[in-house]
């Protein structure tokens, strides 16, 4: 059963989205090394989900870098309980809304977060910590559509 979030249901919600889309494959969105890159190549309008597939899979390979689980399965969380490990890429977040909380915009600031870091799991522990921290007080740390 969901959780209430002052009043609202709430979901487990990924942090870093576990879905990669099509498009990091379909444009070899891997091989685009920087930001700069990215807007350089897909800067434009109609170019969003993109550029959300990017930040996505830079913010997964982050995850993977940092020995971080991105806790893909049910099987994925209850490994991690039961071995009395942090859910690091979990926490509750309000449903709905039109908050934006899948939007470009969103998946951006997950990746600024995670790149200000210096790739550490320390680091990137510190940074998914604060992002849930902020959801769980029912904020958003992205700009709402």
């Amino acid at each position: 059963m969901p959780a209430v979030l002052k009043g609202a249901v709430a979901h487990g919600h990924h942090i870093v989205q576990k879905v990669l889309p099509s498009a990091w494959k379909d444009h070899g969105l891997a091989v685009i090394k920087t930001e700069a890159e990215l807007l350089r190549k897909f800067g434009g309008e109609n170019q969003k989900s993109i550029r959300r597939a990017w930040y996505i899979g830079k913010s997964q390979e982050m995850l993977a870098n940092g020995n971080i689980s991105l806790i893909e399965t049910l099987e994925d969380a209850t490994k991690l309980v039961k071995a009395k490990q942090p859910l690091n890429n979990l926490c509750w977040a309000r449903m709905g809304g039109g908050t934006g909380i899948h939007s470009e915009a969103y998946c951006k600031r997950v990746w600024e977060y995670l790149h200000a870091t210096d790739g550490s799991k320390i680091e990137i522990t510190k940074a998914l910590d604060n992002m849930a921290t902020i959801f769980e007080k029912d904020g958003t740390f992205w700009p709402k559509p």
